[in-house]
């Protein structure tokens, strides 16, 4: 097999973007991951970190606190299945509360039935992502990194308290050199990739992954959050920053659909049972309409052609 390491192509029907996902996937590299954005316009950032209005710059993330903590009280019976915080998160993503996920897929068209089925007179992209999965001895950290938004902070925060305050104990290695929190506030500089118990049927249909992304890093001279005076270390902005389709070192490729062509890929994808009903099995309405919409269809295309 011969690998392209072109970063951009333009494709026009399941068959050509079959073709560039064969030419990207060098199992040398490791796995892969897709998001398809019907607009390209979109930016690859999560819910929680995008405006509350567009023409406003506040943003969601400055009521993260609020808006979880609301969600669990009024719906105490959906939200208590969880062991962890990612798991919270991966619930409340699922119901379309704002959190700090973005989803991605494992499955290459999923992706391509979601850069196509909506917004039909846009040009549409899918994100190919090389991203490693989180190591089994990195979760516990990841997974206080993740409940930034569950208390109310004033920012800017210090990491180094942040993680006190979680309950993630100081950890030095034998020489003193180095702990736990310096590979911690490594972790932090970049997004990670999620692998979450399946709760929902739709996240199963949909090959369904995550990407966490944490608060805005840096290091420097900030004040201390727990009393007067300035320090110098790590601390986390109020701001989440968007992955950079363009630069960034996660994004492997970026995959053109032109806004002419992507009716004709979902009926392409149809044909390989990717569809509403398929990818979003719980909800029978959409399915339904799908369903009627076929039908209607077809009878106008027999009249048409009597």
């Amino acid at each position: 097999m011969e690998y392209s390491y072109e970063r951009e192509f333009e494709i026009r029907s399941v068959e050509e973007y079959l073709e560039a996902i064969h030419k990207i996937n060098d199992p040398r590299l490791g796995k892969f991951y897709y998001r398809g954005h019907s607009k390209k316009e979109y930016k690859l950032l999560p819910y929680i970190g995008r405006p509350i209005k567009n023409d406003k710059p506040e943003l969601f993330l400055s009521h993260e606190k609020e808006i979880v903590s609301e969600a669990l009280l009024k719906y105490t019976n959906v939200f208590s299945n969880y062991t962890s915080n990612i798991e919270l998160l991966t619930q409340l993503q699922h119901y379309g509360v704002p959190t700090r996920l973005m989803d991605v897929t494992a499955n290459p068209l999923v992706a391509l039935f979601f850069a196509c089925s909506s917004n039909k007179g846009e040009n549409g992209e899918v994100i190919v992502f090389k991203m490693n999965a989180t190591y089994h001895y990195d979760y516990t950290w990841i997974d206080a990194l993740a409940s930034i938004g569950f208390k109310k902070h004033n920012y800017p925060l210090d990491v180094d308290e942040f993680l006190e305050e979680t309950g993630v104990e100081l950890q030095t290695s034998v020489n003193m050199h180095t702990s736990n929190y310096d590979r911690i506030k490594m972790i932090a500089q970049n997004p990670v990739l999620i692998k979450s118990k399946s709760f929902y049927e739709r996240q199963k249909a949909q090959s369904g992954y995550y990407i966490l992304f944490f608060n805005s890093i840096k290091n420097g001279e900030h004040p201390i959050n727990s009393g007067f005076g300035r320090q110098n270390g790590y601390y986390f902005e109020e701001k989440i920053n968007e992955i950079d389709k363009e630069n960034s070192a996660i994004v492997s490729n970026v995959i053109n659909i032109p806004s002419s062509c992507k009716e004709e890929i979902c009926s392409q994808l149809k044909v390989l049972n990717i569809d509403v009903s398929t990818l979003f099995p719980e909800d029978i309405d959409r399915g339904c309409k799908m369903l009627v919409d076929d039908i209607c269809n077809r009878r106008l295309k027999e009249i048409i052609t009597v």
